[in-house]
């Protein structure tokens, strides 16, 4: 079939029939496609009977042309059925399929017929909101020849194993769960129990008696199974001398628990249980939700994981695709453009170039000779490299470099010392309970039995549920907000960390420069249309970063043929276009062909790639990373509020352009090595809490040693070194109104927490009276908790709306 397609290539351009791309340029059966991908797409639908896909589709699909077809005979191997496949039965396996590609209803049309189109497919079922297909299929077909099937559909996989790990459950997760269906379960039915109590003064004694029975057993298991992990956590902070919010909660529960059994022993009424069971009930539901806040995003994710699943292993002349567990230190292996090297290896190719900004934040390509270092994380840049290994994976500088990160700090509860609630906490229980303790012997005297509902009272109406709510819940919503936004924060209890940052530090090359992106200035006489396009067609032919940049940036010319290109790794390239040689490169790669290169002064920023036709110098391409979206005017908003620096792994050749963009006197560092980036965030961090903003593994040092690290990504889903939050690229302009906004959780809790002791402060003065009944009280409590979650939520959405976050 490949053989048939590439014989049938012909120049006219033409729509293509899968995807409607225009300059189609392969010809098969009458038909014409933009390439073999969407040729072969069209071949497997015709032989399938289902053409009607392109009635279906509410769009075409996309072009295969940029995507190369992968191999996946990995699949078949040990490592991989024990990592992504399980068994469905007799004779069966199942496998769970990511495919970004998914995006309309025909995809869905389309994927749920593979059992049709594919022999020993059973089962084919669409997750469209995740994006994923899972598929039952007999073992006689090999998982290979299935995810090749599926790729050749245009729908290639991605095998990201912390996607479905962050998405999975975990065991404290399905505990919170069990336990709430359990408190709600007792919600319900003590409030249905309890109906006839509120609303009747007479009850039959025997229906009383098996309500208040039934009421007793629901709530002694709701105590001691689903308020169990406050008691628990209660316990362990005071063996260690600490006072967390779980312990007035616990206090709170026992002693509505124990009130309600003493009021139906002493027959004055039958409890409230109901309103036990429901703040436990909601209790629980906060502590899910900050369980999965956000669990589509994995912050401190396997490190290995960023590295590629699979290889080419070379063998003799064969190759053969492995996965990068089954490399061993001596095995010799073949990387093309773009891919990653699973571990350190030793080139062995005559040259090659290497991108080490995600390892080092330099920009440019390093170049390299046989018998170089290749370092892990590098990835191949321009031509294929062979490589042998000299280092298993598990060995690998990836780890050394995470090792040296040190862990965040950051926790997923609220129970640090340095909290306004915790400081306050040791307070609040004192006087709560010298409440109670006053009540109970100003009546004693008088009246024993108002003197113990007084102390009860106290206790139960100043269980602390608002006030345990107000600062989870301004947090949680800002959290929200702020991840509607595009800051995804790793947990509510972060947003704290914003309150106390003087100074904002910024790493350079995939921070405040856009990952891949570069400005280009030609300097010279103007280029003719034919110039250009001649410039255009031969560095379309390179997969160098700086000649992709020169081909951007010559826009659209018309499609030139080149004869007799060749390539220069690390000095330029060349070639024939209508007799006429062109070559692009350094200065002294045009000298050595007999150009004459005018001398100039070094630019003050970026690369410079020189141009010239034969013997003719036609100017240079000026060639720097191309700043993001608003930076200007973000670092100008933010020096308002914070002292900045710059903290870069790059050269300093491009120190004068964003000296210009910074404050006046704001530090600027470059060359840094990971670790001196990390040394210098721990320099500032004497001078007081700092954020540091970052987006490369040789940030994952200094993310760690500041008091917020930041990752900025192009894509959420992406890996990203450990950090408190990640900030999506495109809303980098935003961070000025971002920090603000989280800024403003500080005045949420507070005026949240004066709500809650207003409540608490009113419902105390009436307790002490005596004369609180349990009706009064299953009203107030709700309230009081309600009251708080709603203010925060408005609040919250309301002065993002006001800064146009949302």
């Amino acid at each position: 079939m490949r053989a048939e397609l590439l014989s049938t290539r012909v120049v006219e351009k033409k729509t293509c029939a899968h995807c409607g791309a225009a300059g189609s340029a392969i010809v098969t059966g009458g038909l014409s496609f933009c390439c073999e991908g969407c040729s072969r797409v069209y071949s497997i639908l015709r032989d399938q009977n289902l053409l009607g896909y392109y009635d279906f589709s509410e769009s075409r699909p996309a072009s295969l042309k940029e995507s190369a077809r992968q191999d996946f005979t990995y699949a078949d191997g040990e490592w991989f059925h024990r990592t992504f496949t399980t068994a469905a039965g007799a004779g069966r396996y199942a496998i769970r399929l990511k495919l970004p590609a998914i995006h309309c209803a025909a995809c869905v049309w389309l994927l749920e017929k593979m059992p049709e189109m594919l022999p020993g497919v059973t089962g084919a079922r669409i997750n469209y909101l995740r994006k994923e297909l899972t598929l039952t299929a007999e073992n006689s077909l090999p998982v290979s020849r299935l995810v090749q099937f599926v790729a050749d559909l245009g729908y290639v996989p991605d095998f990201k194993p912390e996607s479905g790990r962050s998405r999975a459950l975990t065991q404290y997760d399905k505990g919170l769960l069990k336990r709430m269906a359990v408190a709600a379960f007792g919600f319900g039915n003590a409030m249905l129990f309890s109906f006839p109590e509120y609303f009747s003064e007479r009850l039959e004694g025997r229906f009383q008696l098996t309500f208040m029975a039934l009421n007793v057993a629901l709530a002694a298991f709701i105590l001691f199974y689903a308020a169990g992990e406050f008691f628990v956590n209660a316990w362990r902070a005071l063996r260690q001398k600490k006072i967390i919010l779980d312990l007035p909660i616990s206090v709170g529960i026992m002693a509505m628990f124990a009130r309600s059994v003493a009021e139906i022993l002493q027959g004055t009424s039958s409890g409230y249980f109901d309103t036990f069971a429901g703040l436990i009930f909601f209790l629980l539901i906060g502590r899910y939700v900050q369980s999965r806040s956000y669990t589509y995003l994995a912050f401190e994710r396997d490190n290995l994981l960023f590295l590629p699943l699979a290889v080419r292993k070379k063998t003799g002349e064969n190759e053969k695709v492995t996965a990068v567990q089954d490399l061993q230190v001596g095995d010799t292996i073949r990387l093309l453009n773009g891919e990653i090297a699973p571990t350190r290896c030793r080139v062995i190719s005559a040259a090659g170039a290497a991108d080490y900004s995600f390892i080092t934040g330099e920009a440019l390509p390093v170049q390299l000779r046989a018998g170089d270092t290749f370092e892990t994380g590098g990835r191949v840049v321009g031509q294929s490299v062979e490589m042998e290994i000299t280092e298993p994976v598990d060995q690998a500088r990836i780890n050394r470099i995470w090792e040296g990160a040190g862990q965040s700090v950051t926790s997923t509860t609220f129970a640090t010392e340095s909290s306004f609630a915790d400081r306050m906490l040791p307070y609040f229980t004192f006087v709560v309970i010298a409440a109670a303790l006053a009540g109970l012997f100003y009546w004693l005297p008088s009246d024993s039995a108002k003197a113990w509902n007084a102390f009860s009272a106290v206790l139960v109406i100043t269980c602390p549920c608002a006030l345990a709510m107000a600062k989870p819940f301004s947090f949680y919503t800002t959290q929200s907000v702020l991840g509607r936004a595009g800051l995804y924060l790793k947990s509510a209890a972060v947003v704290e960390k914003f309150f106390s940052i003087g100074r904002i530090i910024f790493d350079k090359t995939g921070t405040i420069t856009a990952a891949g992106e570069y400005e280009v200035a030609f300097s010279g006489a103007a280029l003719t249309s034919g110039e250009r396009s001649a410039l255009r067609a031969l560095t379309r032919e390179s997969a160098h970063p700086l000649s992709r940049a020169v081909f951007d940036s010559l826009g659209d010319a018309a499609d030139e043929a080149v004869a007799g290109f060749e390539e220069i790794t690390g000095r330029g390239i060349a070639g024939v276009v209508h007799n006429v040689r062109y070559l692009l490169g350094s200065a002294d790669f045009l000298s050595q062909a007999g150009v004459a290169v005018p001398a100039a002064a070094a630019p003050n920023a970026g690369s410079v790639v020189h141009a010239a036709a034969g013997a003719r110098y036609l100017g240079s391409f000026s060639i720097s990373n191309k700043s993001r979206a608003g930076l200007g005017a973000a670092l100008q908003k933010l020096s308002a509020d914070y002292r900045l620096a710059l903290v870069s792994g790059d050269s300093d050749r491009e120190r004068s352009r964003f000296a210009a963009v910074f404050p006046e006197g704001a530090p600027l560092h470059f060359s840094a090595s990971p670790a001196q980036k990390a040394e210098l965030v721990g320099q500032f961090e004497e001078q007081g809490p700092t954020l540091m903003l970052g987006d490369g593994l040789n940030d994952a040092a200094a993310l760690g040693r500041a008091s917020l690290g930041i990752a900025i990504s192009e894509n959420s889903a992406n890996f990203s070194p450990a950090s408190d939050a990640i900030l999506n690229s495109g809303s980098f302009a935003l961070l000025p109104r971002l920090l603000k906004q989280a800024r403003q959780a500080k005045k949420t809790a507070i005026i949240a927490y004066l709500i809650s002791f207003g409540y608490n402060i009113f419902g105390v003065s009436v307790a002490l009276t005596g004369g609180l009944t349990p009706l009064f009280c299953a009203i107030l409590m709700p309230i009081s908790s309600l009251s708080v979650i709603a203010f925060t939520f408005f609040m919250a959405r309301g002065s993002a709306r006001l800064r146009g976050l949302n």
